[in-house]
């Protein structure tokens, strides 16, 4: 609202609103192996989505099948298959059923044919198949989320871990980062109204040996949560608990897109009404043509709790019937004495 009470036509921006139809699929085709001394090769092409657009990937899954294994691969990529360059490399690995298949790459790169090469493949480790993704989630992640160290305490009862989260200020938590340098792996349960359910059920785990480092202590939540007391739950079975850190959370924010009046410099933003309908301005109509404008960031300043006014008592009106009630009856009584008396002095 502006300074004379007038409300502001805006527009909401949020991760959701961005991230739809962000991630483009392409399907490799394998088409060359072969084998020199103990290093495996492994030649995709990459099926092209539209002959008219260029390929673009960031980042690569791949179906591997094998024993427990860990890799560092050697990803190349080239635009004719003939000439190679060299990517990046990143290991890959399937060690009692943690495993990690996923590469990402610094960029996006739009080569037709990538190569993989496995040294020493003893374990005969075998790519069954790829599938490539330009995905730009990323780029919105660092654009509406944000981190901070989160208060909580712990509890160490019945073979667990109970960590109390403090989310007072209601954030949409999307991530809760655990840091701490112990050897672990561990089952854990977000608890929602005192419920554990299989969504927000896991695994954590810090493995850090010569031959495998492997960590992954992030709680990814399905969905967001905001609730003011979060509560997650470890179970350490008959080892000793976590020696944790802290803990980080990530969480989602929105932004609000308005026009600001040349004549105007301060502005209020009133929220936390419940039961308020969604405005519809025509700005939400041509929002997608606000990204190539140039945009002030407002600086939000300090928060102010209108207070409620006071809800007038409802009066107790009990005392003041009784007294008519009382008042009554006496008349009734004062008549009823006089009529007698009448009766009485005639006879």
């Amino acid at each position: 609202m502006d300074d004379w009470g007038k409300a502001v036509p805006y527009v909401l921006e949020n991760l959701t609103t961005e991230v739809e139809n962000s991630v483009e699929p392409f399907n490799l085709n394998l088409i060359d192996t072969k084998k020199m001394k103990d290093n495996d090769f492994f030649d995709y092409e990459v099926k092209r989505n539209d002959i008219n657009k260029d390929v673009t990937i960031n980042y690569m899954e791949l179906n591997t099948s094998g024993q427990d294994y860990i890799k560092e691969v050697n990803i190349y990529g080239s635009y004719d298959g003939l000439l190679w360059d060299y990517i990046t490399k990143d290991k890959i690995y399937n060690i009692e059923n943690i495993n990690k298949n996923s590469i990402y790459f610094n960029d996006v790169k739009k080569y037709n044919f990538y190569r993989f090469e496995v040294p020493n493949n003893v374990e005969s480790i075998k790519i069954n198949s790829i599938t490539g993704y330009k995905n730009d989630s990323n780029i919105y992640t660092n654009k509406y989320y944000k981190q901070k160290e989160s208060t909580y305490t712990i509890e160490n009862k019945d073979n667990s871990t109970y960590i109390h989260i403090n989310n007072q200020d209601r954030l949409h938590i999307h991530k809760i980062k655990i840091e701490t340098d112990d050897i672990f792996r561990r089952n854990y349960g977000v608890l929602l109204n005192d419920r554990e359910y299989p969504d927000y059920s896991g695994e954590i785990y810090n493995l850090d040996f010569k031959s495998i480092k492997a960590k992954n202590t992030e709680i990814d939540l399905p969905n967001e949560i905001n609730d003011k007391d979060i509560l997650i739950k470890i179970n350490n079975g008959d080892d000793t608990q976590i020696n944790i850190k802290k803990i980080d959370i990530i969480y989602s924010i929105d932004k609000a897109i308005f026009k600001k009046e040349t004549n105007l410099s301060t502005y209020k933003l009133i929220y936390g009404n419940k039961n308020a309908i969604k405005p519809t301005y025509d700005i939400e109509k041509y929002k997608t043509y606000l990204a190539g404008e140039g945009m002030d960031e407002c600086v939000l300043g300090k928060v102010i709790i209108k207070e409620s006014p006071p809800v007038e008592a409802e009066k107790d009106n009990t005392t003041m019937y009784k007294m008519i009630f009382d008042i009554l009856m006496l008349t009734i009584s004062i008549v009823l004495v006089g009529y007698i008396w009448v009766k009485i002095r005639k006879r």
